[in-house]
């Protein structure tokens, strides 16, 4: 979710999982913010990876910012989890971005226990409205 909203406010690209671009529906939306994929089984891709983000931040890159979560997944929201150092790799400045969600029913935090997934996009799509807070903290 939170990576769609950059897109719209016509913020950077992004990095996401190689599962994401295959859900049905969603993933045409994926793969259109043109993401570097991440493929977590295959550790020869995630060295393709960390080279695609350093062409990607590279100064004289033609690319947008890049978007990285640096958890590189969803939790319960009950603390952080170890950051992956892909988004610290080209040694750039990094613009930290606290994103919070304040809505009664959490469907976006989301971590493959309780609801199931059409469930969450459902519920998500059936409030009446959805709250999301971005706070950008010092590079």
């Amino acid at each position: 979710m939170d990576a769609f909203v950059f897109f719209i406010l016509g913020l950077p690209s992004g990095v996401s999982r190689i599962e994401n671009a295959r859900i049905p529906f969603m993933g045409p939306l994926v793969k259109a913010i043109q993401p570097i994929l991440v493929s977590r089984e295959n550790s020869q891709n995630k060295l393709l990876v960390i080279e695609e983000i350093k062409k990607r931040a590279a100064p004289d890159s033609d690319w947008p910012q890049l978007l990285v979560f640096p958890e590189g997944t969803t939790t319960n929201r009950s603390c952080l989890i170890t950051f992956k150092p892909g988004a610290f790799i080209p040694g750039l400045p990094v613009q930290p971005i606290a994103i919070k969600y304040n809505n009664k029913l959490d469907t976006i935090t989301w971590t493959w226990e309780g609801f199931k997934a059409l469930e969450v996009v459902l519920y998500t799509l059936c409030q009446f409205s959805n709250y999301m807070e971005v706070t950008y903290l010092p590079v």
